[in-house]
């Protein structure tokens, strides 16, 4: 039970890691 609540930490944390990255890179494109 915690490994799995574990993985869904991580992996909600590794989608907004990727999400803010992709934002970055368009704010920095768009300029």
């Amino acid at each position: 039970m915690e490994l799995n609540k574990s993985f869904q930490q991580d992996k909600k944390q590794l989608v907004f890691a990727r999400a803010s990255f992709i934002l970055t890179n368009y704010f920095i494109a768009s300029e």
